[in-house]
């Protein structure tokens, strides 16, 4: 008998990748999505890998709501739990972000607790793990971010109490075995033209968008590379219980802005050249949303190394260049919409 995976926000980019490799692993796959109609997008870009045929199907099932987990959940081994909000620009409040990504983080859990699932792999994020903290270091899985501090986003709070949650969920139920993956900034090719909010930073930069860099930088992992973690640390034993970071350690937006100019020169006169001061980008963020969303990171240099996730999975991370590069191509193959 085939094994059966839940995949949440089906949809989404990172998703969709995961059921692609899940599928080329041979497993059969439950994606969620919120509409019924959004099935057909997910098979149309899934086929672009491989063939989804009859073991992939689809339950419709919404975060901020109980129905339909039971029913998504019911027959898995594993679930990965990838569903969260993720804005470019900072909600006008934050429980706009964290409260789905809580209590929708609950719902999956519980769900699975209740149908006996083996494993759970949660994404989670490197902004779990650094957020809030006013130091300039390397993170590791030990570090968590400090969601009591004025100058986190609302975003990494939703990432790090949502991942609190399934954590402290795993451990009042006993079972199932949790591995949470907490990659940096997802970047490399989608797999149609959903690339979510890290995609709309590429593309906007491309058409010029942005008149200034700001010194402001992440950690950076590549989407092939965060998919491939979740479907192998699902059977790892050794992943059980374990934060799993999948990054290549840390690119200013100086460097991503140069990165883009070298290896895409044709599109080099629309990206940002010059760079606005902490203090200007700092007062602009009472005005500017998305300004507000990196404020309290302006400055700082926060790294993490994946290099004990590759050791325990087994294979080497993409570089940050080539996760970057991979997606301007696929934006500008898209022409930029």
């Amino acid at each position: 008998m085939t094994d059966r995976v839940l995949v949440t926000g089906a949809r989404g980019f990172i998703a969709k990748h995961c059921i692609a490799g899940l599928l080329e692993a041979g497993y059969a796959v439950v994606g969620t999505i919120r509409r019924p109609e959004a099935a057909d997008e997910v098979r149309r870009a899934v086929a672009r890998r491989v063939d989804p045929g009859e073991r992939l199907t689809f339950v419709t099932a919404d975060l901020n709501h109980d129905a339909g987990w039971p029913a998504a959940a019911a027959g898995c081994r594993y679930v990965l739990h990838i569903a969260s909000p993720f804005p470019l620009r900072q909600p006008k409040t934050e429980d706009e972000v964290v409260r789905p990504a809580v209590e929708g983080t609950i719902r999956v859990m519980r769900a699975a607790t209740a149908a006996m699932v083996e494993r759970v792999v949660l994404t989670s994020s490197a902004v779990a793990i650094a957020s809030g903290w006013p130091d300039s270091r390397v993170y590791t899985e030990r570090d968590w971010s400090d969601v009591s501090s004025k100058s986190i986003s609302s975003y990494a709070k939703s990432k790090t109490l949502a991942e609190r949650a399934a954590w402290d969920e795993a451990k009042a139920a006993g079972a199932p075995r949790l591995t949470t993956i907490n990659p940096g900034q997802v970047f490399g090719p989608p797999l149609d033209d959903r690339f979510d909010t890290s995609g709309d930073i590429v593309r906007l930069m491309l058409r010029g968008a942005y008149p200034f860099i700001l010194r402001f930088g992440f950690p950076i992992a590549d989407v092939r590379d965060v998919a491939r973690a979740h479907v192998l640390a699902m059977t790892n034993p050794a992943a059980a219980g374990q934060r799993l970071i999948v990054g290549d350690g840390f690119f200013w937006m100086e460097d991503i802005v140069r990165i883009l100019r070298d290896r895409l020169p044709a599109h080099a006169a629309k990206l940002p050249k010059r760079r606005l001061p902490d203090f200007l980008a700092r007062l602009a963020a009472n005005f500017d949303p998305a300004l507000r969303t990196v404020k309290g990171d302006l400055g700082r240099r926060w790294a993490v190394s994946g290099a004990r996730t590759e050791a325990m999975l087994g294979f080497r991370f993409r570089s940050g260049e080539e996760a970057l590069v991979a997606m301007a191509e696929a934006l500008i193959a898209q022409g930029l919409r």
